[in-house]
């Protein structure tokens, strides 16, 4: 009994520290909302479009890493590849902020300052999720929830400071409890290493070929915000950015849990139809809570959640997203990189295309509606890939 319980705590420990960061991007979302007419659009629209960059710029190291034999891990290979993490997202974040500014034709200081300490931001806590990679590798979830837990309370502490003075000067500060977060994760993690070994011979290539499929497999799922952010007025693209932001925070948890699960799947004897299930259900779990608590959510983030139209839709993407987690983690750990590549790829013509479409056709809605059939695609095709290609030996 002892040890389920430690099991338990030792496996939810890492989404305890998540869901305090998912509270943190919703009190971000609060300020942007808040801010003033003239500059509220272009920020709100902004901070979807730096999550959405952030996701298909990273470069594959995080991903990698889980993807290794623990005897492999070395502290030459985790810096390289906390290298590499950085200066992926780093062009990522600095081609959101110019997209954002050229989608809202221009903006004053206030949002190009707060954007780039919003994207400064992102690029240390995604420098962060690598760092601390290993410990999930090492079996030490609890350890990753323990940092995760730490930050994001400092974090919702001076955004709720923000909230409270109605200031958006705070965000400039949301950078510091990040870079504080990441040197000491670097101390204790670099401990744990063994060093001496050189890191393997083209590691680098191989981080950027899983950082390219990644960056398809995150495009399809990224799309509907920046082809949004393109087509659509600045008021809705706004409305859409808050909408998938306001989800994206509940994603986290499952988020959290298809790296838990990585570096287990070559040894797990648990039938794995059971496991999408269990994805399955906990993203109709998530998706019900937010029905639930849409009045509350709409009060706090000041942004009207229309259910039929386009937050109901994306509530949908959330449970499909929540097994195609999982899915993901099937193959990338099971499957040959080029089969993933090739899902990904078909999914990405696809999405694009649905997008494209449905924002012509019937705008907002129609985007929302193109999100929902994306996942569902994917899901389809990962599925009768996984049947009818067996996975490598």
């Amino acid at each position: 009994m002892t040890m389920s319980v430690t099991w338990l705590a030792r496996i939810l420990a890492p989404n305890m520290g998540i869901a305090l960061r998912g509270v943190s991007q919703l009190l971000i979302l609060a300020l942007l909302s808040r801010s003033d007419a003239d500059v509220r659009n272009t920020l709100v629209t902004g901070f979807g479009l730096l999550a959405a960059f952030a996701v298909v710029s990273d470069s594959g190291a995080t991903l990698y890493m889980l993807g290794i034999d623990r005897s492999a891990l070395t502290r030459r290979l985790w810096e390289r590849s906390l290298v590499l993490q950085g200066i992926t997202v780093s062009v990522g974040q600095t081609a959101a902020v110019g997209f954002a500014l050229a989608v809202s034709k221009g903006a004053d200081t206030t949002a190009v300052v707060v954007l780039a300490a919003l994207a400064l931001t992102t690029v240390l806590d995604s420098m962060n999720r690598t760092a601390k990679t290993p410990l999930l590798v090492l079996g030490r979830d609890g350890a990753y929830g323990v940092y995760d837990l730490a930050l994001g309370a400092a974090k919702v502490m001076l955004l709720a400071v923000g909230l409270l003075q109605g200031s958006l000067f705070v965000l400039l500060a949301l950078p510091l409890p990040s870079l504080v977060g990441l040197v000491v994760i670097i101390g204790s993690v670099a401990r744990r290493l063994p060093g001496g070994r050189p890191a393997p011979v083209g590691l680098t290539r191989e981080i950027l070929v899983i950082g390219f499929t990644g960056t398809l497999s995150a495009g399809y799922s990224q799309m509907p915000v920046l082809v949004g952010s393109v087509m659509l007025p600045l008021d809705s693209a706004a409305l859409l950015a808050a909408s998938t932001r306001v989800v994206q925070a509940m994603e986290f948890i499952p988020g959290t849990f298809w790296l838990q699960v990585m570096p287990r799947l070559r040894t797990w004897r648990h039938p794995w139809q059971q496991v999408y299930g269990a994805f399955l259900v906990l993203g109709m779990v998530l998706a019900l809570a937010a029905y639930i608590f849409r009045p509350l959510l709409e009060a706090f983030v000041h942004v009207e959640l229309d259910l039929v139209p386009v937050f109901g839709l994306l509530l949908i993407t959330l449970v499909l997203k929540s097994g195609n987690y999982f899915l993901t983690a099937r193959l990338l750990v099971l499957w040959s990189p080029r089969v993933r590549l090739l899902v990904c790829a078909v999914v990405d013509v696809v999405a694009l295309g649905l997008t494209v479409v449905g924002s012509a056709a019937a705008g907002l809605p129609g985007i929302a509606g193109a999100a929902v059939a994306i996942e569902a695609t994917f899901a389809g095709l990962a599925l009768a890939t996984m049947h009818r290609i067996p996975p490598r030996g």
